[in-house]
């Protein structure tokens, strides 16, 4: 009897999982609202992984710039790209959606100059390097382990980001542009703005005035490793129609 029993439990658990597998991947392009996209996630499938590509993004995170690449009108600016993870999710949902999409993404391409240790043993970052502004730090042991291998490789950041998205064959998709997107970017608004550049509130109130003037009326603004904190310093300087958080990631539709 126990094992009647317990064969049919293990056919039963077979069966939610094969129902489970077979249900169709969540039609991105039908998702009308922030809340329809976090109710969706678990149905989202990314169509390549990119988890050899070093970065910090979970993979509800992954999951949400990909519906929101193939959700969003163009033009299209990433700012901070490191490695590409994240601008190949974004890439991949321009891919999914069909259309011609303007994409630019802007990463500073920093090198060990751009790193000091401070008295407490941290690791700060300035930019640019001769800059006495510390525009944030980290531990020892997360730039020994994931920081200094890449700006320390011979190809630098921006080779090394270049490579990924020849690799993933979506670099005909997007224009890298290399340095601060304060200035090297044109005067434009963008619909979708992916601003991997808010880890603090120093930092949000620093970038906050220029992201501003890049947001095009009814854009969606994300924000990574937001933290409550950092979540209540962008809502003091943008106005959102609604907004939720998927992990670290905050997302936002601006009103206009």
């Amino acid at each position: 009897m126990n094992n009647r029993t317990n064969l049919f439990a293990r056919g039963r658990r077979y069966l939610r999982r094969l129902l489970y597998s077979s249900l169709p991947a969540a039609r991105v392009k039908e998702i009308r609202s922030l809340s329809q996209l976090n109710a969706a996630l678990p149905r989202i499938r990314v169509p390549v992984d990119t988890s050899g590509i070093r970065g910090w993004l979970s993979a509800d995170e992954q999951r949400a710039l990909y519906a929101l690449g193939a959700l969003a009108h163009s033009p299209i600016l990433e700012i901070g790209a490191w490695l590409g993870r994240s601008t190949i999710c974004i890439a991949q949902g321009v891919l999914a959606s069909g259309l011609s999409k303007e994409f630019l993404t802007c990463e500073l391409n920093p090198t060990l100059a751009n790193f000091r240790e401070l008295p407490d043993g941290r690791i700060a970052f300035y930019y640019p390097p001769e800059s006495e502004v510390n525009m944030g730090s980290c531990s020892r042991e997360l730039f020994e382990n994931d920081i200094k291998p890449v700006v320390g490789h011979p190809d630098g950041v921006v080779g090394q980001l270049r490579a990924n998205l020849r690799s993933f064959e979506v670099d005909r998709l997007v224009q890298v542009v290399i340095g601060d997107f304060r200035s090297v970017l044109p005067p434009r608004k963008f619909c979708f703005v992916f601003a991997d550049t808010m880890h603090g509130p120093s930092e949000i109130r620093r970038n906050a005035p220029d992201l501003q003037r890049c947001l095009a009326d009814g854009a969606t603004l994300a924000c990574h490793d937001t933290t409550p904190e950092n979540r209540d310093e962008i809502l003091r300087h943008f106005q959102f129609r609604e907004f939720v958080q998927i992990d670290s990631l905050f997302i936002g539709i601006v009103k206009g």
